[in-house]
């Protein structure tokens, strides 16, 4: 096969505090193969890890050992996501091509990893005055939201919050024009909250905030998915990190009385299609978590059925 001949794997949802020598370290005690070569990908402006790297092995074996095994295995308390580097394939089996389009950035809302070292290509969603906001800090509101767009004239921000009152770590900003709002999504696609977290910025599907805040809403979960069998350190970042190669807009992790996972969780996502797509690759999928390997269980949502 020719992904065969690939011998660098990319390292995905890294740990910004991971440096090179963690990596090389992480891979000898794995004994997966030999490391010829680590590229922790840094903004040139301040030298911070970008999330990702490209990991070079001996050979192509050890690559393939290497994406096989290892994907989905925790370091720095981060659930790392591992596969052969799509770039460095033969022709015709890496990357596809962009698809058209209004020529604004339109990245999904998976972590911002749609922007090459063997990412997915780029999913397009429809132009709208409405852009879709996450990887928010909990501490956002909407007056911070509103002030981090005022550039191009937002005409309002809201942050979402559950049931709960904690914010779902996303929002929505509305714009006056299709035009703002595309500028806006190439202006802070990525650009950091406050110096902090990267956002990500695309365009809206339309149902971003949940008419679950409303009176007498019945809720259609065809985008949401039951993930069950959860290892118990599994945080709702590191599960919709996991799945963010299909554009999660949401996840949770269900917790008991005590604080403690019940080993179960919720994933939403900007579509259907989305959805099903996730459940196909993830299904029966081995995660990896402090207690060893579980293979977990994905399906589409049934509900709020459950009484735990």
């Amino acid at each position: 096969m020719a992904a065969l001949m690939c011998t660098t794997v990319y390292v995905g949802n890294l740990n910004f505090k991971t440096t090179s020598e963690d990596l090389v370290n992480f891979f000898e005690g794995a004994e997966i193969g030999n490391v010829v070569n680590v590229d922790l990908k840094k903004h040139a402006a301040d030298g911070q890890s970008k999330g990702w790297a490209l990991v070079d092995f001996a050979s192509a074996e050890d690559a393939s050992n290497c994406a096989d095994q290892l994907n989905g295995a925790l370091l720095d308390d981060r659930l790392l996501t591992i596969r052969l580097d799509r770039k460095s394939m033969p022709m015709g089996q890496g990357n596809g091509g962009m698809g058209g389009g209004m020529g604004y950035n339109n990245n999904g809302g998976a972590g911002g990893r749609n922007n090459g070292g063997g990412a997915a290509p780029m999913k397009e969603f429809a132009p709208s005055n409405r852009v879709y906001v996450g990887n928010l800090p909990w501490v956002a509101d909407d007056a911070a939201l509103m002030a981090a767009f005022s550039m191009y004239n937002p005409i309002s921000a809201t942050v979402v919050y559950g049931r709960d009152g904690r914010s779902r770590g996303y929002g929505i900003v509305e714009f006056g024009t299709v035009d703002e709002a595309g500028m806006a999504i190439d202006g802070m696609n990525q650009s950091k909250f406050n110096g902090e977290r990267p956002m990500n910025v695309r365009f809206d599907v339309g149902k971003a905030i949940p008419d679950s805040q409303k009176a007498g809403f019945q809720r259609n979960y065809d985008d949401t998915l039951y993930v069950g069998n959860l290892p118990w350190g599994v945080t709702w970042q590191q599960l919709k990190d996991l799945f963010q190669d299909y554009n999660p807009e949401y996840a949770d992790v269900k917790m008991g009385p005590d604080g403690r996972s019940r080993g179960w969780g919720t994933v939403r996502f900007a579509t259907g299609e989305d959805a099903n797509a996730a459940i196909a690759q993830f299904d029966g999928y081995e995660l990896i978590g402090r207690n060893g390997p579980r293979s977990i269980e994905v399906r589409k949502d049934r509900g709020p059925t459950r009484k735990d």
